[in-house]
């Protein structure tokens, strides 16, 4: 009976010391972490991870994982889009995809809307600019509809 109690004091021990290291291990390992996240947050998944100490492999992939999951959000795909940055990273989910493609041409139909606007009378592909403006107004109240735009004011009155 006395050896049974010796057993598992001495396996409880080890576990505690066990336990106590990996904390001691995730706290030497913070900076790592939120190295990883940050990368994660910009979408930037491969910069200076060789950099980082064999220890801490596991923060900072752990905290790069995480700031991916926040920068691949659909939301995120669509700002990507609009905003004229034409790659949409690291990010694979495809509702993050679909929305990245529907700011995308937003932003060329706008961009090919302004050009025909500022065309001199003679130049002017009256047909086209038509054609650009019903597509345009289509994507955009698709865009509102799934919350990525705002409300269109003249819809309102």
């Amino acid at each position: 009976m006395h050896r049974v109690s010796l057993q598992v004091l001495l396996t409880s021990l080890l576990l505690a010391v066990c336990a106590g290291g990996q904390q001691a291990l995730a706290a030497d390992c913070e900076a790592e972490r939120e190295v990883g996240l940050g990368l994660g947050r910009e979408g930037r998944p491969a910069a200076a991870a060789e950099n980082i100490p064999e220890p801490c492999r596991h923060a900072f992939e752990h905290g790069l994982r995480e700031g991916l999951a926040q920068y691949c959000q659909p939301q995120a795909g669509f700002q990507r889009g609009l905003s004229g940055q034409d790659e949409a990273g690291p990010c694979t989910d495809r509702a993050f995809r679909i929305e990245f493609e529907l700011g995308r041409q937003i932003r060329l139909l706008r961009a090919e809307r302004s050009r025909l606007s500022r065309a001199r009378p003679e130049e002017l592909d009256a047909m086209r600019l038509r054609v650009v403006e019903r597509e345009l107004s289509q994507i955009e109240g698709l865009a509102r509809i799934r919350g990525l735009l705002p409300a269109d004011p003249a819809a309102s009155d």
